[in-house]
């Protein structure tokens, strides 16, 4: 980890008068501190990959339903939940793209810049600034599409952050709209790899709620999705471990 003493050493031995390389040192020093190991935004990506390959599954699933009904269950609220599949999908992959969009303007940014600066402005993410309804709630084909697309854009991250490990490891603001009176956001400082982290997390949340959907509302047989559709993963960890203990007892 980072010792913050050692960047206040260096502030102070710039501001007295010593050469600008060591002011150009300092900002490399802090911009290494903040990297993630190549490791984590591989997972990262492939995490949100997965989350995309599991939407796929679903919307094959429905497209499969007899007397083409696929784009009717797609696009059908169910009355316990009060949304369809199609509005949880078309939710999380606003904010699934949102954060792609950032990893994918970091790394192009990065590819022009030959050193990075701290005065450089961060990246801004907008997650209530979305289109609501659209093609992506109503047809499945579309959809799919589009989860396609942004599979491919996480690999294409992912691809990036294993041949250069440092070209992720920025600071980005998320700006929330939590108070509707106003309408304002609320920025909060964060890190791009925190924020791949989030759009996984959230996803999963309304993959649960599609899940519900597509068994209680649409007739789907629970055998048609895979066994940790829209489970959380400290949930599946938790039930393999009591699984193994069991077994070992």
């Amino acid at each position: 980890m980072f010792d913050f003493s050692s960047a206040i050493f260096f502030q102070n031995y710039a501001v007295i008068g010593r050469k600008s390389s060591t002011r150009r040192f300092m900002r490399r020093l802090l911009h290494s501190s903040r990297l993630s190991p190549p490791s984590t935004l591989t997972s990262l990506c492939a995490v949100n990959a997965a989350i995309l390959s599991q939407k796929i599954h679903l919307v094959d699933a429905l497209l499969s339903l007899p007397e083409q009904r696929g784009e009717f269950a797609y696009s059908s609220a169910c009355p316990i939940v009060g949304a369809s599949v199609g509005a949880h999908f078309r939710h999380s992959l606003d904010h699934m793209e949102i954060s792609a969009a950032s990893a994918l303007g970091c790394i192009h940014a990065s590819s022009k810049v030959s050193s990075p600066s701290m005065h450089e402005p961060h990246p801004s993410l907008h997650y209530d600034l979305r289109v609501r309804g659209g093609t992506l709630e109503t047809d499945p084909v579309e959809a799919r599409r589009c989860i396609m697309n942004l599979r491919d854009a996480f690999e294409e991250i992912k691809t990036s952050s294993e041949r250069n490990g440092d070209l992720l490891g920025n600071y980005v603001t998320a700006n929330f709209m939590l108070d509707p009176s106003s309408g304002k956001e609320i920025p909060l400082r964060s890190t791009l790899e925190r924020e791949l982290g989030f759009s996984a997390h959230h996803a999963v949340h309304h993959m649960a709620m599609a899940k519900i959907i597509a068994l209680n509302h649409l007739g789907l047989h629970s055998e048609a999705l895979p066994d940790d559709f829209g489970r959380a993963p400290s949930t599946v960890h938790s039930e393999n471990s009591s699984n193994l203990k069991a077994r070992e007892h």
